[in-house]
């Protein structure tokens, strides 16, 4: 408080002591008793509004004090409040993903062409395409199809033709416009096959698709980013070249000069177009998973290994690096089993290099049976012959589940004898033949690849 303000509430105080002492004059009240208590209230008045001064300068000042702050800064100068505006943090701005935009005139697969559009060769209703694929996938990623094509019948006889060996083109369209797809070779594989010929049925294709955007040969389209997150339909197409329904034909010449000198005329099959959706968006295409590197050095002629027989020392889990990149896994679902009853087991053969792998089973995977170490038993039977062929990308694998029953050696006929009560270990085997394209190159051989034992109970 400053001297003027102390003076004023002195003045004041006087002010009100003589007015109570001119209204009690002649009012009958003893004025010694009156002057004392004016005294006393003055000094209790300043005593308060000296408090009342402090704490209003505490409030001014915004808490900055616990108690009355020195004379000489008592009145400090004004200071107008300043507002702090926040800087925002710097942030990353990414420019938005421009798609191709729909262009009539290109034949139906091609980046940029309309879902509309027919394909380069007529659509036969006769072929078609089975595709399996999730419904839903994170941007940035790719999306697993497994696609069958389907090759009709003439007279109770499949139609004998040539086919890519790539398999089928996949398209993603958005809006009907082709924005994303192509083969699960990514191009590199340019060769024809014969389908229900000396090589049997086409295979199953399973792969992953890029979902990234296509070249449209345009620079303003942003080629290679990740699709946004939104809705889009994976179509799928392959274009198929009918020979005729001899199945020696294809033996006559390759694939390739039959289709070139022959008469008969491509057609394209299709699958349904399958919705799906994206979610989120990605900056950047999210790496494949790794993959095994797959040598030259292990390919020799397509004969099979002579398989194990009984009295031979039970193999051990094979190495994937010296299969052609292929591992099988199995498991029982369940480790114990009356004699004679079928022993059921979910198994799948998974590439692990990275080629993708062309795989031919005769038969399905077997168990052999060992006691001691040594094999006293098989599920092997020349006469169970399932035939299965699959084009495996990397990372993928072919359901192999299946049931056997565990039979000793030495069985013949139709009546497979049982092993007898006891435990048992059990290595899973299957057969395959393999072609591989390393490089670029293509490579076949055939290997049989094993599981890590399992130990089952015969009750």
């Amino acid at each position: 408080m400053n001297r003027d303000l102390q003076n004023a509430l002195h003045e004041l105080a006087d002010r009100v002591e003589s007015s109570h002492v001119e209204t009690t004059r002649g009012a009958g009240l003893p004025l010694p008793t009156i002057t004392a208590r004016a005294r006393r209230n003055r000094h209790r008045r300043t005593l308060v509004s000296l408090v009342g001064a402090a704490a209003a300068v505490v409030l001014v000042g915004g808490a900055a004090y616990a108690v009355l702050p020195d004379e000489q800064q008592a009145n400090p100068p004004a200071v107008s409040p300043t507002l702090r505006t926040p800087t925002p943090s710097p942030t990353t701005s990414t420019a938005a993903v421009v798609l191709p935009t729909g262009n009539p005139a290109l034949p139906f697969g091609a980046c940029g062409s309309l879902a509309a559009t027919a394909p380069e060769a007529p659509v036969d209703p006769d072929y078609s395409i089975e595709v399996t694929s999730p419904s839903t996938v994170d941007a940035g990623g790719g999306l697993t199809v497994t696609a069958r094509v389907e090759t009709p019948l003439q007279n109770g006889v499949h139609v004998v033709g040539a086919a890519p060996g790539a398999g089928p083109t996949f398209a993603v369209t958005k809006d009907g416009v082709v924005v994303a797809g192509g083969d699960l070779y990514d191009g590199t594989r340019t060769d024809l096959v014969s389908f229900e010929g000396v090589q049997g049925p086409l295979p199953v294709y399973l792969g992953r698709i890029s979902l990234e955007v296509c070249d449209a040969g345009n620079s303003a389209v942003s080629t290679g980013r990740p699709l946004p997150g939104g809705a889009y339909e994976l179509h799928s197409l392959v274009q198929l070249t009918p020979i005729g329904v001899d199945p020696s034909i294809v033996e006559d010449g390759t694939v390739e000069d039959l289709v070139a000198h022959g008469d008969a005329q491509p057609v394209t099959a299709v699958g349904p177009a399958i919705p799906f959706t994206i979610f989120g968006d990605a900056q950047a295409m999210s790496a494949r998973p790794g993959s095994i590197p797959v040598g030259t050095g292990i390919f020799g002629d397509r004969l099979m290994p002579e398989p194990l027989t009984c009295g031979d020392a039970l193999p051990g889990p094979s190495d994937p690096g010296t299969v052609a990149g292929l591992s099988l896994d199995v498991e029982p679902s369940t480790l114990s089993v009356l004699a004679g009853e079928p022993l059921p087991y979910a198994a799948g053969l998974t590439n692990r290099g990275a080629a993708r792998a062309g795989t031919d089973l005769q038969h399905p995977p077997y168990f052999l049976v060992a006691d001691g170490g040594t094999i006293v038993g098989s599920t092997r039977s020349d006469a169970a012959s399932a035939r299965t062929r699959a084009d495996l990308g990397t990372r993928s694998t072919l359901d192999l589940s299946d049931s056997a029953v565990l039979t000793r050696c030495g069985t013949a006929g139709n009546d497979p004898a049982p092993l007898a009560r006891g435990t048992y270990t059990v290595v899973p085997v299957v057969d395959v033949a393999v072609d591989l394209f390393v490089d670029g190159v293509h490579h076949s051989t055939s290997v049989s690849v094993t599981d890590l034992p399992v130990q089952v109970t015969i009750s």
